[in-house]
């Protein structure tokens, strides 16, 4: 078996169709309007620095934003003829709002008189830019709706094109080349990476408003979270029954399929949304592993070539109710459900050469069947007690997986007769994970320039795992012994917290402290052993900014955090592929402590440049274990003694023209990795450059036509035990607009094929190599839907402080 190629000659045609298309699309003559007004408070004196946005009248969505001037005024230009909904807030003020018809002409409006507003739990939801790429003090802002490639695809996409994060072949996700956490509107997504990533893509981007990056978070935030990445659902600002409908057909090596609907009704105190998403997707991998085994003065040498074909289909539904009990006080339940079918079908064929003549050829059949559900409740309720805040929430998840594996495996000599190797196999694991969990935030303004933000969390965690292997003798599938065991697994954390902000003049500090308390079991019951840990840590960090004007920014930040090791990466059974490799888990891993700071400065109120230093120790790492006496070898997890990395990123968003807007993301860093694994020492250390460029394109009068390119590289690195090479991607899309409602886009993925990632061991006892080709290169097309029935009225916001567990009222 061969590792496939863009197999389709005839796709590379259509794509360089695509592409002259767009490079050939006239450049669009502008006649566009303009709008300017003024905004007056109390006793007749003018408002500055009140946000002043325009927004689409059939669904909400941002269209420009800026702030008023010292004189109250406001101005926007390169408008296309249409109507607009202008709101402005200001925090002494009650929200504005009225529709503004826009001609090619300039619009000068009256005067805006706002009205002194009262503290109550209605304020503005809306936070206003243009560009796609924002920089607040603890985090970069990636607004979706700006980047047609992500907003036409899936969370996946999203969080792969956010600024700093890079998602590798098996779904880590790291930030600035450190792990990262992926929450969903402020709550933690604890699955495996590829059960993450398979959820992540079963969630339309049209439903996602922006991706919040945070490298270094702060103390309200759980402190495992290492960096986080939080996808923020859309909310909507109308009331009436509105919704949303996508469908996407993706077509590569195999094809995919996803449908998604989303419906809401928002009505005086009560409001309800329930969204409902379904994938089904084929995909082809196709892998190639070389071993080299050395016994005194023999050689042996492994050509191992793969290819999967795999099928996932989900279902995917949400329902979010909120009732408004009294002005300041909120209740809300919470209830998601999701159902996976999984099937697989690896076909892998290992060469193994004695002194570099080819000796036999094992043939192995692995076929997979698996079955997921998840279900979680989640209660909520939030007050505002005078300037005070409180949130409460109680959230119980529960997952349950049926997997089932079956192995055939041939072994054939040089004369093709067949040998005696392994019997055929049949494997199940019954898997169950509950999780309840508790938290309370209070949030105290005591004045204008001091706020304290106080937190607790309970935590308790179950997982019960039942491994049941079977080998066939005689025609009678027979207990395995040696394989089959049952694990269970018990974690209880208890953290409080505290923080407190202070603002003075042109600086905001922040200063945080939290203290976590773990205690965890892991017993496996066929083996009688059992692993216990009780452990105790405080997290400090510290936040600071100087803004000079209203156009720099010099921040500075640090962080201590902790990070536990998956459940997946706790579970000691061993998964076979092959008959002779498998992956097994380790009960013993101790959590891993991280060391950060990042120095930034921001000037011309978007051009940032950051340093940053990170430090770990005792980070959770897959590493191959290579037998050479027996010409095996498996992956295992363990923890790597040390590393860390540090360098720099800078981050360009600039507009070229009124309708070509670009952001460019350079970074430049040095990672090294410590370890003194199987008795041997070693560093690994690779200097490495990420750079990408996303050019937006407006090329029709009224905005309703729009085109995107994209493209990035990531030049060889350094990744614990491995050295990985060179990586690139150039991708395409546009999109048109149609009666305010209808959409389409097509765009085109990984256009040259050139995301394979390869990678090879540094370990001195080892010879191993990986290259992994995952079905990347796609053209993909989209159609969505939007709908409201209602009239705009004012917005409530909901904020929670609660940054572990899932912030609804916002």
């Amino acid at each position: 078996m061969k590792l496939t190629n863009a197999q389709n000659a005839n796709g590379y045609i259509y794509y360089i169709l695509l592409v002259i298309f767009i490079i050939y699309l006239p450049m669009p003559g502008y006649s566009q309007g303009s709008i300017e007004g003024s905004i007056v408070g109390t006793q007749e004196k003018y408002v500055p620095f009140a946000t002043v946005t325009l927004l689409r009248p059939s669904d909400s969505t941002l269209v420009k934003g800026t702030l008023s001037d010292t004189s109250g005024s406001f101005r926007f230009v390169n408008l296309s003829p249409n109507n607009y909904i202008l709101y402005i807030s200001h925090i002494q003020y009650k929200p504005y709002y009225r529709s503004v018809n826009v001609t090619s002409s300039k619009t000068v409006l009256p005067k805006v008189y706002l009205e002194s507003s009262a503290d109550n739990l209605d304020e503005v939801v809306v936070k206003g830019s243009r560009t796609l790429i924002e920089r607040k003090i603890d985090r970069v802002i990636f607004n979706v709706e700006k980047s047609i490639m992500a907003s036409t695809g899936d969370a996946h996409d999203v969080v792969a094109k956010s600024p700093g994060v890079r998602i590798d072949f098996q779904g880590n996700v790291t930030v600035n080349g450190k792990s990262a956490r992926v929450l969903i509107n402020n709550r933690p997504v604890n699955l495996s990476p590829e059960e993450l990533s398979n959820y992540l893509k079963s969630i339309p981007a049209q439903n996602i408003q922006q991706a919040e990056v945070m490298s270094n978070p702060s103390s309200s935030y759980d402190a495992s979270s290492g960096a986080i990445v939080n996808l923020v659902i859309r909310k909507n600002i109308q009331q009436g029954v509105f919704g949303s409908a996508a469908l996407r057909y993706q077509q590569g090596q195999a094809g995919r399929t996803n449908a998604a609907g989303r419906l809401i009704y928002n009505r005086g105190r009560f409001r309800i949304s329930n969204t409902y998403s379904y994938r089904n997707a084929h995909y082809i991998r196709d892998f190639l592993e070389e071993n080299t085994f050395q016994t005194n003065n023999f050689e042996t040498f492994w050509n191992t070539q793969s290819q999967q074909r795999a099928n996932n289909r989900t279902h995917l539904y949400q329902m979010n109710m909120d009732y408004v009990l009294a002005p300041k006080h909120v209740v809300g339940i919470q209830f998601i459900g999701s159902y996976d079918q999984n099937t697989s079908l690896t076909e892998t064929d290992n060469a193994a050469f004695s002194q570099q003549v080819l000796d036999s050829v094992i043939n192995t059949n692995e076929n997979i069947e698996e079955d997921r559900f998840r279900y979680s409740v989640n209660l909520n309720y939030a007050a505002k007690l005078g300037k005070s805040k409180l949130n409460i929430d109680l959230t119980y998840l529960d997952y349950v997986t049926d997997w089932k594996q079956n192995l055939d495996t041939r072994t054939t000599d040089l004369q093709g007769a067949q040998l005696l190797y392994n019997p055929e196999s049949r494997n199940r694991l019954d898997r169950r994970i509950e999780l309840s969990t508790a938290t309370i935030d209070y949030i105290w303004p005591v004045h204008k320039k001091l706020t304290v933000k106080l937190g607790g969390k309970f935590n308790y965690i179950t997982t019960d795992n039942d491994f049941k292997s079977e080998n066939l003798l005689d025609e009678i599938y027979v207990n395995d012994p040696t394989r089959t065991n049952r694990f269970l697994y018990t974690e209880i954390t208890q953290a409080l917290y505290t923080s407190v902000d202070w603002k003075t003049g042109k600086h905001q500090l922040q200063f945080g402290l939290r203290g976590e308390a773990t205690q965890t079991e892991g017993e496996s019951v066929s083996l009688n052993e059992t692993t216990v840990l009780d452990y105790m840590q405080l997290f400090p960090t510290i936040f600071w900014m100087f803004s000079p004007d209203d156009k720099k920014s010099i921040s500075f930040s640090y962080r201590r955090g902790i990070t536990r090791p998956g459940y997946w990466r706790v579970n000691p059974f061993r998964f076979y592929n092959t008959p002779l490799t498998y992956r097994v888990g380790n009960p013993r891993l101790r959590p891993m402590l991280e060391d950060a700071l990042e120095l930034a400065y921001t000037f011309a109120n978007q051009i940032s440049i950051t340093g940053f230093f990170n430090y770990w120790k005792d980070e959770h790492n897959q590493v191959v274990v290579q037998d050479n006496a027996n010409q095996t070898y498996h992956f295992e997890q363990i923890n790597q003694d040390r590393g860390s990395v540090f360098g720099a990123y800078l981050n360009i968003p600039y507009q070229i023209k009124p309708w070509w807007e670009i952001n460019a993301y350079l970074q430049v860093s040095q990672t090294t990795a410590s370890s003194n694994y199987l008795n041997t020492s070693y560093d690994n250390s690779q200097v490495s450059f990420y750079g990408s460029l996303n050019n937006s394109f407006v090329l029709s009068k009224k905005g309703k036509l729009t085109a995107e390119i994209t493209g990035w590289y990531a030049s060889p690195d350094a990744s614990a035990f491995y050295r990985v090479r060179s990586i690139f991607d150039i991708s395409f899309g546009i999109r048109k607009r149609f009666a305010k409602k209808w959409s389409v886009a097509i765009s085109v993925s990984d256009l040259l094929y050139t995301q394979p990632t390869r990678l090879q061991s540094v370990q001195d006892n080892l010879s191993y190599s990986l290259e992994n080709r995952q079905d990347t290169q796609t053209i993909r097309l989209s159609i969505g839907y939007r709908f409201l029935k209602g009239k705009v009225k004012q917005p409530r916001r909901r904020n929670t402080g609660n940054s572990d567990e899932r912030n609804r009222i916002k």
